[in-house]
């Protein structure tokens, strides 16, 4: 039959010693097949056939052993039906070689008396053409169906279309917002503070509210004027000075009042020093490591070993924090080793 989908012939048929896959069906090579076969007026809509003549792509199918089995004589009754899509004509072969050749009866018809056997024929035949008019049915319902989902589909492209604008939009506004902070903020201290093509773009992509955005602002411009204290004309915000979290904005060094009891205030403090002093180390693409970290730290330096030390008398306080803070020190927490074996130990 031809296939609108292949936009080819594909063969079908049923392998009843096949317990898994009773239907199968592949391609068929056009060039293997008479096309005379399926043209329209040259054969009857039903006939009895020899088994010689059918080509071999389907003889294949048929039988196991064609040659064995060709008994010569018309043992294959073929429906031919015209396609709704090619208009040429699809054929249904059925093999009644088994009972024909041996005599033996089929599902009960004694095929040896014609009658019976023409009776069974045009019973075959109503049924083969209740299925056809089904699917003939049914193909136009989905013609309908595919129609209008082919327009739904172009209303939806349309309002992502749309959808992505107003997210453009949007993100151009949230850039005009802050370099108007930043105007002002310029005014009033003196300097000029600009953004950075990356800190545009983490900006651009920020989905909270103005008020953290301008928050987060606050924090990287007290940022990076501790990093770079002294008095240049203009002051670059880079993406490594804007920090969010789950919960909004956040700048290093602010309490968010999430667990601010005594109990871990030194331990907040000692995680902000170590994420301000990695920032910087990584502001000045140095491998971000004890020694490096240590004399970044402010306002005093720590060597190697009294950063280990005090990793070591925080130890719980550190792991229950960064397990409660979850978008909070992430410099540290994915990539300083000693903060990296402690999460390791705890696993």
């Amino acid at each position: 039959y031809y296939s609108k989908i292949d936009d080819g012939l594909r063969l079908a048929w049923l392998d009843q010693e096949n317990e898994y896959m009773p239907f199968q069906s592949r391609i068929l090579n056009a060039l293997l097949i008479n096309k005379k076969i399926r043209d329209t007026g040259s054969n009857r809509q039903i006939s009895w056939q020899k088994f010689s003549p059918i080509p071999s792509e389907i003889r294949k199918v048929l039988r196991n052993q064609p040659e064995v089995f060709d008994s010569g004589i018309d043992d294959i009754l073929i429906f031919r039906n015209q396609n709704v899509h090619d208009e040429k004509m699809d054929l249904v072969f059925f093999d009644f070689g088994k009972w024909l050749n041996s005599g033996k009866k089929a599902r009960g018809y004694d095929f040896s008396d014609e009658k019976v056997k023409r009776t069974f024929v045009n019973s075959l035949n109503a049924f083969f053409k209740s299925v056809v008019l089904k699917y003939e049915e049914d193909h136009i319902k989905w013609e309908i169906i595919l129609n209008n989902s082919q327009a739904l589909v172009l209303e939806n492209q349309q309002l992502k279309l749309r959808i992505e604008s107003y997210e453009q939009e949007k993100r151009e506004n949230r850039l005009i917002v802050v370099r108007k902070y930043l105007e002002r903020i310029s005014g009033e201290m003196g300097v000029r503070f600009a953004l950075r093509p990356d800190a545009e773009n983490k900006i651009k992509n920020f989905s909270g509210h103005e008020e953290q955005l301008i928050k987060a602002l606050q924090g990287a411009i007290t940022f990076a004027r501790e990093i770079d204290p002294g008095g240049n004309e203009v002051v670059y915000l880079g993406e490594q000075h804007i920090h969010f979290n789950e919960n909004g904005a956040y700048f290093l060094g602010m309490d968010l009042n999430q667990t601010n009891s005594n109990k871990f205030t030194k331990t907040i403090h000692l995680l902000d020093r170590f994420e301000k002093a990695a920032l910087i180390v990584k502001s000045r693409n140095e491998k971000l490591t004890s020694a490096n970290l240590g004399k970044y730290c402010n306002p005093n330096t720590i060597s190697p070993p009294g950063i280990r030390d005090a990793i070591k008398n925080h130890h719980d306080n550190i792991l229950y924090l960064l397990e409660k803070r979850q978008g909070e020190w992430n410099t540290i927490r994915n990539e300083f080793k000693p903060i990296l074996n402690l999460i390791s130990e705890k696993k």
